[in-house]
């Protein structure tokens, strides 16, 4: 619910959520009510982009999402798509 609180950018940045959406999946990856994995998509928009350059992210995923043990991070960018698998302990991306 606070995605300003899960992702780190670099200072300057200045970035702000333009959309937040998250709910369970089963293990077909159909919406549920049930136990299963969380999707999520962010999308946030940076004014300072232009003069703070965005090539990494910290995601802090573990103060705010307890028991989460593993996450699966797509990422698409100007220079392309990212796709790497996180843990608490290792949380940073390089973009």
């Amino acid at each position: 619910k606070e995605a300003n609180k899960l992702f780190l950018f670099p200072d300057g940045a200045k970035c702000q959520v333009e959309n937040a959406n998250a709910f369970a999946v089963d293990t077909q990856g159909r919406p549920t009510t049930a136990e299963g994995n969380i999707q999520a998509m962010y999308r946030f928009h940076c004014d300072g982009a232009k003069s703070a350059r965005i090539d990494k992210l910290g995601l802090r995923f573990g103060d705010q999402v307890p028991g989460l043990e593993k996450l699966t991070l797509q990422a698409t960018t100007e220079k392309g798509e990212v796709a790497q698998e996180l843990s608490p302990a290792n949380g940073d991306v390089t973009l």
